[in-house]
């Protein structure tokens, strides 16, 4: 694409996960809006004002896009792999729509997780990357008569999830190494990042070299809760778990109790031990990855899921980090590379 004169080009982090885009701008700003995207326009009346929901068009089909689809579509069961994927297009695009970036020009970074950036031989799989960098140049319309103007993606990278949190740890916003850099760098680090689908593990050796052997990806996240609770309410409830909603099953976990024909339903005692049983799970992949920690100097844990299970992180692993605001580490650590490869 090449690059207009409307404005100046605005540097974005955007990390598209399966869950959720969670997007930083220069300022440190962080935007997010859930994965959610169905096809077809299916929302009666889509409120104009509202800067979460949208209607789009790409590759000859509509999409809506909002946070409150009753039935939106499962980004771990695309008909092609999510990062390439016209829904992983609209749901960029309605982030940096979110973020106010409607007609300007924006030069962003997004990823893939370890395993799909990285060949076994720690070389990029450039072929990937390249079909990812094509898909998110794809034209894309916003509005029910193409009225409202998309960002305009004049440059548009690559990264790896989890490295960009390793990033983020190294660098300020303003490009400087930040007190903790050399500690990082000289030592053997480890980051864990737990997504919706993904659990990355990235160990970083000195010098800042990836250890492969020890790196890679495991399809667990924090959405496998989600599928957990629901079918543990569906048995307390006697029903089919297909009978309770995205909506229930979301409260569940954020509350602690459900509505059921108006009525409360604790289900607190339930969501914990899902939650613990998914958090063993996760652990039992990382290890399986990473090996032992024993002699990892730093241990670093980022993701959305880091949220969900940070009381179970601290309690099983003494002395690891959880940045402030860890569920948008990687998009700042993209953002931080988007400035960089911009300077």
């Amino acid at each position: 694409m090449s690059k207009t004169n409307k404005s100046p080009v605005e540097c974005f982090g955007v990390d598209d996960g399966y869950f959720s885009i969670k997007i930083v701008n220069e300022k440190g700003e962080c935007f997010t809006i859930p994965s959610r995207a169905s096809y077809d326009v299916i929302m009666g009346n889509v409120n104009p004002d509202d800067d979460k929901s949208f209607i789009f068009e790409t590759d000859g089909r509509k999409y809506t896009v909002d946070a409150h689809l009753p039935e939106p579509l499962d980004t771990r069961s695309l008909s092609t792999i999510y990062p390439l994927s016209a829904v992983n297009r609209v749901l960029v695009h309605a982030g940096l729509l979110s973020a106010g970036m409607g007609g300007k020009d924006v030069a962003i970074t997004t990823g893939l997780p370890v395993k799909d950036y990285f060949l076994p031989t720690t070389a990029k799989n450039e072929e990937l990357i390249n079909k990812k960098v094509e898909s998110l140049e794809a034209k894309v319309h916003c509005g029910i008569n193409n009225q409202i103007p998309t960002a305009n993606i004049v440059s548009n990278r690559v990264a790896s999830e989890g490295i960009a949190g390793f990033i983020d740890q190294i660098y300020t916003l303003d490009g400087k190494l930040t007190e903790n850099a050399s500690a990082l760098m000289e030592g053997i680090t480890a980051i864990i990042d737990i997504g919706g689908q993904t659990t990355d593990c990235a160990v970083i050796l000195p010098g800042m070299k990836i250890d492969m052997r020890r790196s890679g990806s495991a399809s667990i996240g924090a959405l496998y809760l989600q599928d957990s609770v629901q079918r543990q309410i569906a048995a307390l409830l006697r029903t089919s778990p297909s009978s309770v909603t995205i909506r229930q099953t979301e409260m569940a976990i954020e509350k602690g109790y459900l509505l059921v024909s108006r009525e409360k339903v604790d289900v607190a005692e339930l969501v914990a031990q899902e939650k613990l049983k998914l958090f063993d799970q996760i652990i039992m992949a990382v290890l399986g990855i990473m090996g032992s920690d024993a002699d990892i100097e730093n241990l670093i844990f980022i993701g959305g899921g880091t949220i969900v299970f940070e009381s179970n992180i601290h309690g099983r692993f003494k002395g690891c980090i959880i940045p402030e605001e860890p569920q948008y580490a990687n998009a700042r650590g993209m953002l931080k590379l988007t400035k960089l490869a911009n300077q």
